[in-house]
């Protein structure tokens, strides 16, 4: 493992004070979470038990024959959702939601769109992941809700971020990952980083 740093372990200490809320309801949340209290689920009182899963942990499976584990914040088979003003909303029979909660120094700034989350290689995972697991207790899947809950920094701001995608979607995503994951083992074992092809496209993606 990495050395531990300053912004990790607040990280840390960020997702174990939203885990305790979902789990008991006991509202000992620091100001910066509690802006978006609203939209965090009880897990007993607003998605039922046993239908939604906290800090769900994974593992056993692999991207391209390489080892893929880790936590999903959350899990929803419910059938219902908070929405960004905290209102429950009944979804489409077949919805499950995965949400990832996320600490932001600007949430205008740096906040990704709901539709935008296809796009990264952890959403669409876990979202794979959790309609496997979804299927294996017996649960038809259609659609994935993809969820990013937002909590500024310093600042009493909080945003849900979320789109409904289709199983197939977020599968044929999975297949994207795979084959980029595939197309790392064989840069890797290049002995010259001069032999990799360039891919200039990429050369102001993180400005």
């Amino acid at each position: 493992k990495e050395p531990q740093t300053i912004a990790k372990a607040a990280g840390g200490d960020f997702h174990k004070e939203i885990e305790h809320y979902c789990q008991t309801g006991k509202d000992v949340l620091s100001p910066t979470v509690r802006a978006g209290k609203h939209f965090l689920p009880v897990i007993e009182k607003d998605l039922g038990k046993g239908w939604a899963f906290s800090e769900y942990a994974f593992k056993g499976h692999e991207i391209a024959g390489i080892p893929f584990e880790g936590k999903i914040d959350l899990v929803n088979l419910s059938g219902y959702t908070l929405d960004n003003e905290g209102d429950k909303v009944i979804e489409e029979p077949g919805t499950i939601e995965i949400i990832d909660w996320k600490s932001t120094s600007d949430i205008a700034q740096y906040a990704k769109a709901g539709t935008a989350l296809l796009k990264t290689v952890q959403m669409p995972a876990y979202g794979k992941l959790a309609a496997d697991f979804a299927a294996s207790i017996g649960l038809a899947v259609a659609k994935v809700r993809l969820s990013y809950g937002y909590f500024q920094k310093g600042k009493r701001a909080a945003e849900k971020r979320t789109a409904i995608f289709s199983l197939e979607t977020v599968r044929r995503r999975w297949l994207d990952v795979e084959a980029t994951v595939g197309q790392m083992k064989i840069v890797a074992r290049m002995p010259d980083a001069r032999d990799v092809t360039p891919n200039m496209n990429a050369c102001s993606a993180y400005n």
